[in-house]
Order: structure tokens, then sequence, then C-alpha cells
């Protein structure tokens, strides 16, 4: 169920790649239409795969935590369990002091 999330997102980014190309080839080079359907395609694509990986991080309250758990045996499952609020409160501090940064613009 947790890779429900990130897996729409690289679908979504799959087909948005696939408009961008179209908008490429048929669309023409001075129409706007095409110009704009490009970029906002090319923009659709980016925000979903820096948003799957994104949430592939196995931190709390992120999916790739709930994946990560899955693996793990119960006693380690159960002691991070415990701790995820202030995991999670970490990982919102993290993100607002820009950690992940570089990770969403690669």
């Amino acid at each position: 169920m947790s890779l429900a999330g990130p897996v729409m997102n690289f679908i979504i980014a799959f087909l948005s790649l696939v408009l961008c190309m179209l908008f490429a080839v048929y669309g023409g080079e001075d129409s706007a239409f095409a110009q704009t359907g490009f970029l906002l395609c090319y923009y659709s694509v980016q925000m979903n795969i820096g948003l799957g990986v994104f949430n592939l991080i196995p931190f709390p309250p992120l999916d790739g935590s709930k994946i990560l758990l899955s693996f793990l045996p119960d006693k380690l499952c159960y002691a991070i369990l415990r701790r995820e609020r202030l995991i999670a409160l970490v990982m919102v501090g993290l993100t607002v002091l820009g950690v992940f940064t570089p990770v969403l613009n690669f």
C-alpha cells in the first residue's frame, strides 16, 4: 500500500513525458499553445519524479519508512514505531532547513 504513492508519481511523470514529447514533435515551433503545453508537461515530469524520490526516503512519515519497516525484524520495527513521532518532527525540521534540497534538485 505504501508503494502506491511513489509509483503513481512515477506513472504520472512518464505520462507527462510522453505528452511533452508529443508537444515537441507535433506542436510546431511558433505555437504558443505547444510551447506552454511542453513547459507544463516538463515541469510536471520534474515535480513528480522529485516527489516520488522524496516519498521513498525511509523516514517517518514518508512512504519509504513503511516500506523499510516491512523488511525489518519485529523487535526493531516496534522500536522505530515507538519513536515515530520524534522521527517525524526531526524529518520536518530537516526539510525546513533544506537538507533534502540537493536530493530534490538532482
